[in-house]
């Protein structure tokens, strides 16, 4: 097995507006595990060479012969919207299909799902979900997202440039991820009001913040709230180490970096149960969490003593790197490939050949949806 193709959820422009750019190589090619890797992506206008990848535009049409034409080994699909359907309809004969899955939401999974050869996910949690969507448990394969420990560390007084003179709070929230209702920013807003005129929040992150400077003005905050875009993870790393604890009150989350990449800084985390139960116990064992994302009284407390309680921020930050330590690239990458082994060796066996009845159901599951988007589209 050589040849990888990559069918994404997103156009490099917008990972590398994420600040992921100097990430992608490795997260596409584990450890340079294939020789080859083509990602042919209906997000691209212009073919390429860029982060060790060939980018082909592609539309799901010609998605087969491409495949065929690069004698493409494997096909992965990252995301359980356009990419699965895209890559389970416009299969190529013989040429398994591994769709990964980053989104416990439902709504963001395509029943398409049951006609992937190999599912990955990020969780035991995410597994359960994914396993009653009519996918076998042995097809499911768990690769959690890891962190780099070379990059994601506590950095010294020193190393962090202007940030106390740019962001002079006394008591310092740090938020990092998409302004979207599913982080629920808004929670630490209203925290922030019950919190008093020490504390001061910076989010980083794609997306429009009005809703958020509106709320923060209502609540007499503004002053002490600061709203940036992406950021390069240079600096993300820097903005951990700034920050006397991190929120992410999140409302949803399978498996979230923010919560490795924070922990892995030795940084003070407060976070919710449903963000934490994709990272598994020991590092939900380093964080405080509050049961419901709702509740900003009691995510109040838990961030006063995340940032002023001595024997608390002790304990948090003692054991925050070393509860990550296993989901560290090196491990996860490793691991990811061993996946992609036992992938190779199911399709060898002939694991994923289908019946008649199958290649019918695939067929008559591509024309309703192609039925579907028509009627979407004269909507």
């Amino acid at each position: 097995m050589k040849n990888l193709a990559i069918v994404p959820g997103n156009s490099f422009e917008d990972l590398v507006e994420k600040g992921l750019a100097q990430s992608l190589a490795g997260y596409f090619n584990p450890q340079g595990f294939f020789d080859n890797v083509f990602c042919f992506s209906p997000f691209e206008n212009v073919e390429r060479e860029a982060f060790k990848m060939h980018i082909i535009p592609t539309k799901d049409v010609d998605l087969v012969s491409r495949i065929n034409a690069l004698a493409v080994d494997i096909v992965r699909a990252y995301g359980g919207g356009t990419p699965l359907e895209m890559s389970v309809f416009f299969r190529a004969k013989g040429v398994p299909v591994v769709v990964s899955i980053h989104d416990k939401r439902l709504e963001k999974i395509s029943p398409a799902i049951r006609f992937a050869d190999a599912v990955f996910v990020v969780s035991e949690e995410l597994r359960a979900i994914v396993q009653k969507l009519n996918v076998r448990r042995e097809r499911i394969f768990v690769v959690p997202n890891g962190v780099d420990g070379a990059l994601m560390k506590p950095l010294g007084p020193n190393d962090l440039g202007d940030f106390p003179a740019r962001f002079p709070f006394k008591r310092r929230i740090l938020h990092v991820g998409r302004k979207s209702k599913e982080k629920n920013i808004e929670a630490i807003i209203r925290a922030l009001h019950r919190l008093g005129p020490e504390y001061g929040l910076v989010a980083v992150g794609q997306g429009d913040p009005s809703f958020y400077e509106t709320l923060a003005r209502q609540l007499g905050v503004a002053d002490r709230c600061i709203f940036l875009g992406g950021i390069s993870q240079a600096e993300v790393v820097r903005f951990y180490n700034w920050a006397d604890c991190v929120c992410h009150p999140s409302r949803s989350e399978a498996m979230c970096n923010v919560l490795l990449e924070a922990l892995a800084c030795g940084i003070p985390v407060v976070t919710t149960d449903t963000a934490a139960a994709g990272l598994g116990d020991a590092p939900s064992r380093a964080m405080l969490l509050v049961r419901d994302p709702e509740d900003d009284e009691s995510l109040s407390v838990l961030i006063r003593r995340a940032c002023e309680n001595p024997e608390a921020r002790r304990e948090l930050r003692d054991n925050a790197r070393k509860s990550v330590e296993h989901l560290f690239l090196k491990y996860t990458q490793a691991h990811e490939i061993e996946c992609y082994k036992k992938v190779w060796q199911m399709h060898l066996r002939g694991d994923f050949r289908r019946g008649i009845f199958d290649a019918m159901e695939l067929k008559v599951a591509h024309m309703e949806r192609r039925a579907e988007k028509k009627l979407q589209e004269k909507k």
